[in-house]
């Protein structure tokens, strides 16, 4: 019985609560140019207070994904 009441208000909470994710724009940036330079970039492109800062994207696997999704179904196939 308590699990189940658990799992009611995990599901709940999830279509009270809005997820913001702010950074996705530079997930998604960040798999664009992975795959199109086919490597991974090794300083930070995006910064303009500390241009060409070493910078290793450990989350690269998922912001390839995520572009591709993005690129082929939109930001509803990310939802």
């Amino acid at each position: 019985m308590l699990g189940i009441c658990v799992t009611v208000v995990l599901v709940a909470t999830t279509f009270v609560f809005r997820i913001k994710a702010d950074d996705i724009w530079w997930h998604l940036k960040t798999g664009q140019l992975i795959l199109e330079l086919l490597h991974l970039p090794q300083e930070n492109l995006f910064s303009f207070t500390a241009p060409h800062h070493p910078w290793l994207p450990h989350e690269w696997l998922s912001e390839v994904v995520f572009y591709i999704i993005y690129k082929y179904l939109g930001y509803r196939g990310l939802v």
